[in-house]
């Protein structure tokens, strides 16, 4: 990213001693979730926030549901799609967002544990603040939607929780509705302006995230003059967010999407489903939130010890849940600076890609834990 940004997306440790209770309250806080949405999101409909005027959508894009009865609740709903097919942007986001911080992930954000300025709900508000946008970005932009996005989520959340995030999606979300994301997102690259690059720029300012450096051309404390793709193919060599817009997401939708299919074909669930794709990416690629804070070694370090928990046979076996227990606090260590969260960003993007082109439908055909 220009100037290298860093995502503060924050993490925790899998105790083998709580991991069935940890993914039962996860389920529930899931659950939940849901509730603590919409009540996020009629708060900002009563506020207008950032729409002059013009209420929100539901975080879930679709309306209220529709039924012959009186209680909606109980009403036959006709607001269903069929399983299989894509989902708006807005519920993929959520779901892709919300799943992602629950599961147990090495140095990432669950239920049970968090940094000192950021915990789960955090997240799920951020989520939940962000869905309704990606529904309007193509009409909006991709620019102006990550800087709507990261001012939303500084009314919920007090930190930088999700600007990684915010940056894979929107071009994502831009995407025709018949188009599927790899079939569409290398045209709304190619239509990234000057005025793309504007409104990013006054993002990142606005997160103020830490880690920021310079760079000679393009550097984040100046006003930009190159279309928003040509700046990111400035910084793909050391940053994978912005690798993600020179490459067209080659490596979420021929990496990433097929690492996590493999495993819920293996029969996992989609907690240690999105673990194992969360050691996929860190074991191929390291982290490149580690490489700018720490340096590239530890980030290097960093991949080798997530190629060691997959080959111990983690899950499965005891010498990798072991070898997972020690990843996870060697990550927390330090007070918390190597702390994978372009990893963890990229997770979401792997996952709102099989969610919103219906390779993992919906109704959920496999199960959480």
């Amino acid at each position: 990213m220009p100037g290298d940004y860093a995502d503060i997306h924050t993490g925790q440790q899998l105790v083998a001693g709580v991991r069935d209770e940890s993914l039962c309250q996860s389920g529930v806080l899931l659950v939940h979730a849901a509730y603590f949405a919409s009540a996020i999101n009629s708060s900002l409909v009563r506020i207008h926030v950032g729409f002059r005027g013009r209420a929100m959508q539901s975080p879930f894009g679709y309306p209220q549901p529709i039924g012959t009865g009186k209680n909606p609740d109980t009403a036959q709903r006709t607001d269903r799609w069929p399983s299989g097919k894509r989902l708006p942007a807005s519920v993929a986001a959520y779901l892709a967002c919300t799943l992602e911080v629950l599961a147990p992930k090495a140095g990432n954000v669950h239920v049970h544990q968090s940094f000192d300025d950021a915990t789960v709900l955090d997240y799920i508000a951020s989520a939940a603040v962000l869905a309704p946008l990606l529904d309007e970005t193509a009409r909006r932009g991709v620019g102006a939607t990550v800087l709507e996005a990261v001012r939303r989520t500084q009314l919920v959340a007090q930190t930088n929780t999700n600007l990684g995030i915010v940056l894979l999606l929107a071009p994502l979300a831009a995407v025709p509705a018949e188009c599927s994301l790899a079939d569409g997102v290398a045209a709304v690259l190619d239509s990234l302006t000057v005025e793309d690059s504007r409104a990013v720029y006054t993002a990142i300012r606005l997160a103020s995230p830490a880690g920021l450096g310079k760079v000679p051309d393009q550097d984040i404390g100046g006003e930009p003059t190159l279309p928003l793709r040509t700046i990111m193919q400035l910084a793909a060599d050391r940053d994978a967010i912005a690798r993600q817009y020179a490459c067209a997401f080659r490596d979420v939708f021929a990496f990433g999407v097929p690492c996590l299919l493999q495993a819920l074909e293996q029969g996992r669930c989609l907690a240690d489903s999105l673990v194992w794709c969360q050691l996929q990416w860190l074991a191929e690629f390291g982290d490149s939130l580690i490489a700018r804070k720490c340096g590239c070694a530890i980030s290097q370090e960093a991949a080798e010890r997530a190629r060691q928990v997959l080959t111990l046979g983690w899950p499965d076996t005891l010498a990798g849940r072991e070898a997972f227990s020690e990843l996870d606090r060697w990550l927390r260590g330090d007070a918390h600076r190597r702390n994978p969260g372009t990893t963890a960003d990229l997770v979401v993007a792997t996952l709102f890609v099989a969610l919103r082109d219906g390779l993992i439908p919906v109704p959920f055909t496999v199960r959480w834990a």
